[in-house]
């Protein structure tokens, strides 16, 4: 029996009619092989093909139609985090704690402006060296999955889902009510220009979903879980609690 483990990449469905295995060399990682998993849709493979139409609701549905096992904690980051406010409903499992990190929940609209610079980054992505430069928590690993992952992103989603936001998709209504699982929303410092208005929102919590807890994660960029992870996985694994930069406003 080996001695060691692997991490896995994994793409498309897991009910896919076949598989395939893609083992990459020595110096890499399982995301070398995305060009060739792509045409391994022809064959039916299991890569996803991406969608003319994305939806909150539908990638939550998504993720709950193919989840095979239960999770026991859940954390979402930006749109992520709404996501799976959408899909804790769906699931049969609940999870012990749900962790939303800087979440969109009705945050102050973009500009088109804002909006066609972020899907250009799609075609032409910002450069490591940039990245570094401006965000100095990060480490070369955050820059170049970053860069990565500028250019793997459909622009759809992009425009799509800020105009689910619009449409009031992206609000406080979508938080889960209140059931054995712990939600607790990590918000970035409003200093560094966080997507979540923490502070404006306390009341809206109180009244309308006191169930959940806030905190707020100081000197915490909307990339936490880059500058910060460590943070994300001690409140994923034990909730809030007394530690350096974390200012809570509800538990």
């Amino acid at each position: 029996m080996a001695t060691f483990g692997f991490s896995m990449t994994t793409w498309g469905s897991p009910n896919a009619p076949r598989r395939a295995l893609l083992v990459h060399s020595a110096l890499a990682s399982g995301l070398v092989w995305f060009k060739v998993a792509q045409h391994l849709v022809a064959a039916g493979h299991g890569w996803i093909e991406r969608r003319s139409t994305y939806t909150v609701h539908g990638v939550a549905q998504y993720l709950a139609d193919h989840l095979e096992e239960g999770y026991d904690l859940i954390a979402g980051v930006s749109f992520g985090s709404t996501v799976v406010c959408s899909l804790l409903p769906l699931l049969n499992h609940k999870p012990k704690r749900l962790v939303l990190v800087d979440p969109v929940l009705d945050m102050v609209p973009y500009s088109p402006e804002q909006i066609a610079q972020m899907i250009s980054q799609t075609a032409k992505p910002v450069s490591e060296e940039d990245l570094l430069r401006k965000n100095p928590a990060w480490t070369n690993q955050d820059a170049i999955v970053k860069r990565l992952a500028s250019v793997s992103c459909d622009p759809t989603v992009i425009g799509q889902l800020f105009e689910a936001a619009s449409r009031g998709e992206c609000s406080h209504d979508i938080l889960p009510p209140a059931s054995e699982t712990e939600i607790i929303i990590l918000a970035g410092d409003p200093a560094l220009n966080s997507v979540y208005s923490s502070r404006s929102h306390v009341k809206l919590l109180e009244e309308k979903h006191p169930h959940v807890k806030l905190a707020i994660q100081r000197q915490a960029s909307h990339d936490m879980h880059k500058d910060h992870p460590e943070v994300i996985a001690e409140v994923m694994l034990n909730g809030l609690g007394e530690r350096d930069g974390l200012e809570i406003l509800r538990a």
